[in-house]
Order: structure tokens, then C-alpha cells, then sequence
């Protein structure tokens, strides 16, 4: 029997929509990580599943009205004695979900609500803000993160830091203010590479030579 899981990661938006006008109750499951369905779609970048799901649904928890954007809803739940630094059932934190999905509004409202800002997912990926605002390119975010005290050589799944991230990216913006508040590069991952390794092996020549300088100095 094919899922609503299924229709999603197959991008079958009818079949889902099909399901859930058959099924409305399906609108309200999750994934064996803990994820809603409405998460789980924006997860996998499906914007038109995640519209579907969010219209069955009568209403949202905060964590599903960050990744939509809903600021009135964040506030709402904060008003009524949500706190901030929850972690999402599937264990990200709300900041770094307001930080991945670039909702830059929530994210302002969060940010000096959390207590904690290098709080890590209690997830495999063991992501905190800087790496979500990092992996999103949202040098706004980061800035921001970093001029509160986000320590910029935070390491998540596999010892990367934030650095080798925005090097495996090619984002010369990101590295320069990540080196400007403190970023190490000669800190190696797990598999023994710098960020400038990871900057050449995708192919960001000139990066990785900067990178490589940094490392020297």
C-alpha cells in the first residue's frame, strides 16, 4: 500500500492529494524519527505537499508554524508558555529550524528567547543553529548567531564544523565572516580533513588556497 510518505518522496502530489481527501486523518501522522508529515515534506523541499497538508490540517504546532512561517502561531504558543528552546519531536531545535528554513522573522523572534544557542538536535545529525543557518547560506542568520556568542567551531554529525560546511559550498562570504569571529581552519572532521579539503575536492580552487593560508597563519 503506498503511503503518504511514498507520495512525497515519489513528489506524487496527487496521489497525496487524493489521500488526504480520502484519509484526512493522514495529514496527522509522522515518521518513525518523530517528524509530522507537514516536516517531513518541507524536509524534502516538497513545497506543494507541504500547502496540501497544512489546508487538512486545523491547526499547526510551533514547530511546523516555523518551517511554514507562521509568525502570529510562534507567538501565539510563546504567549501560552512554549518555551524556545524545546526540541522538536524529531529532536532539532526550534532556532535551527527557524535558521534552515530561512524564516528570518521567526528566527529574530527566537533568537533572544533561546537560552542556549548552541544548542544541539538530539538527532543523529547533531545540528545546531549555526550549522542549519550555515547549511542554508543565510549569512543573516549567522551573523547574527555569532555576534550573540555562537561558538563558530561548534562541531554536529561527523565532527564538521560550520566552516567545513560553507568551504564544501564554496560560500567565500560565509568562510570570511566565520574566520572573522573565530573560526579555526586547520580543525580536522572526523575523517581527518580540513575545510580547505573540503573547499578542493569541490572544486573551489581559490577558496581552498585562502583556506589554506588561514590554516598556515
Amino acid at each position: 500500500m503506498t503511503t503518504a510518505i511514498d507520495f512525497i518522496r515519489g513528489g506524487n502530489i496527487e496521489g497525496l492529494r487524493l489521500l488526504l481527501q480520502q484519509q484526512p486523518e493522514t495529514a496527522e501522522i509522522r515518521t518513525a524519527e518523530g517528524a509530522s508529515l507537514l516536516a517531513f515534506a518541507a524536509y524534502c523541499g516538497a513545497a506543494p505537499a507541504v500547502s496540501l497538508i497544512r489546508a487538512t490540517r486545523s491547526d499547526i504546532d510551533p514547530f511546523e508554524a516555523i518551517i511554514v512561517g507562521d509568525a502570529d502561531r510562534v507567538r501565539r504558543a510563546l504567549a501560552e508558555g512554549w518555551s524556545a528552546d524545546a526540541r522538536a519531536p524529531d529532536g532539532f531545535t526550534a532556532l535551527g529550524l527557524a535558521a534552515f528554513f530561512r524564516q528570518a522573522a521567526i528566527f529574530d523572534i527566537l533568537l533572544p528567547q533561546t537560552s542556549d544557542l548552541d544548542a544541539r538536535a538530539t538527532n543523529a545529525q547533531s545540528v545546531a543553529a549555526i550549522h542549519a543557518a550555515t547549511s542554508a547560506g543565510d549569512l543573516r542568520a549567522v551573523e547574527k548567531l555569532l555576534a550573540a556568542c555562537a561558538d563558530p567551531n561548534l562541531t554536529q554529525a561527523r565532527g564538521m564544523t560550520p566552516l567545513h560546511v560553507a568551504a564544501a559550498n564554496g560560500n567565500a562570504e560565509l568562510v570570511a565572516l566565520l574566520v572573522r569571529f573565530g573560526a579555526h581552519a586547520d580543525i580536522t572532521d572526523d575523517s581527518g580533513k580540513h575545510a580547505a579539503e573540503y573547499a578542493t575536492e569541490r572544486g573551489h580552487a581559490e577558496l581552498a588556497a585562502q583556506l589554506q593560508g588561514v590554516t598556515a597563519t
